[in-house]
């Protein structure tokens, strides 16, 4: 009975790991524009300079006093992350934990950007794992070694186009 035990959970682990393989990206394409989760905000500045709008929110738990930081750079590119304190010196050490893009104006490594066909991802890495909700398409993908819970997620239009690309901390 044990090994029959044995066999099924080690038949359930080989069929999850083929599962989520079907559905990762490499993790150097995890990164839009030159961002990357886990950079510091002091980095997305020596890129992009001073975003246009910069807010601020409190997280509440019960181990210490963090805030979640965003950045918008235009109506169409964002990055949140998360710090220790809302001070000047907090900012520059935030770490990137998000990145949101809703134009073509940047791109992933391989050249990935909104108003391309999503087919073209496919024909990269796969299909992604698809979710619809409220009448809106995205296609999900993990990280290519399976560390860390970060996602790309590529919403898509009823005509195959990608109309954002999104970069997500699973444990927001």
């Amino acid at each position: 009975m044990k090994r029959i035990l044995m066999l099924c959970f080690a038949v359930l682990l080989l069929c999850q790991a083929t599962v989520l393989a079907k559905h990762n990206i490499p993790e150097e394409e995890f990164c839009i524009g030159g961002i990357t989760p886990g950079c510091t905000f002091e980095y997305v500045k020596s890129i992009y300079g001073e975003p246009n709008k910069k807010d601020w929110k409190l997280i509440n738990h019960p181990r210490a006093v963090d805030y979640y930081l965003y950045y918008d750079y235009a109506p169409t590119f964002f990055v949140r992350g998360i710090s220790v304190g809302n001070s000047a010196e907090a900012e520059l050490n935030a770490t990137v934990m998000d990145i949101v893009l809703t134009d073509n104006s940047l791109s992933t490594p391989s050249g990935i950007t909104v108003g391309m066909p999503y087919q073209a991802i496919v024909a990269m890495f796969g299909e992604g794992f698809k979710r619809t909700h409220n009448g809106e398409t995205r296609f999900i993908y993990g990280r290519g070694n399976g560390h860390g819970a970060y996602s790309m997620e590529f919403d898509v239009d009823n005509a195959g186009i990608i109309t954002k690309i999104g970069i997500y901390n699973g444990a927001q």
